[in-house]
Order: structure tokens, then C-alpha cells, then sequence
């Protein structure tokens, strides 16, 4: 990441970029797009850029890590 990555929102959680993201959480770029298209994942637009804030990332994956806990207790519960 370079010094122009190191955009912060107003709150001062840090926005991160696609890759950042999908570093962070050890997924593929596409895995993080496809967060972002099924609307899960949250995104801010700055004009033709994506970025995702870190409290934004860290609200989807606890989100999905209770979801995958809840299937694990309950498969057969949709």
C-alpha cells in the first residue's frame, strides 16, 4: 500500500482498497467483488474508486463468522 491508500473516513476507520481486503481476510479479489455485489459487504465510492472501511470489513466477517456458526449448530435451519 502506498500513501495514497492511507485514506481515512471521518470516524478515522482506515478505507481499504479490493486487494487490501482481500488480503486481510486471505480471500481472492473476486471472492471481495462478489461480497460487494451481493450487497453484503459495504463500499464508498470516491469517484471512480472502491474502497471499504476497516469497520465496515470487520462488521461483514463477524456477520459471516456468526452465520457459518449458526449453520454449523442448525444445518438443516435456513
Amino acid at each position: 500500500m502506498d500513501d495514497r491508500d492511507q485514506t481515512s473516513t471521518q470516524t478515522g476507520s482506515r478505507l481499504l482498497t479490493i486487494r487490501d481486503v482481500a488480503d486481510l481476510a486471505g480471500v481472492s479479489i473476486m471472492t471481495v467483488r462478489r461480497w460487494i455485489e451481493s450487497h453484503g459487504l459495504q463500499i464508498h465510492r470516491l469517484g471512480r474508486l472502491v474502497r471499504i472501511s476497516q469497520a465496515d470489513l470487520g462488521n461483514f466477517l463477524a456477520t459471516k463468522r456468526q452465520h457459518k456458526q449458526l449453520n454449523g449448530l442448525y444445518p438443516n435451519s435456513e
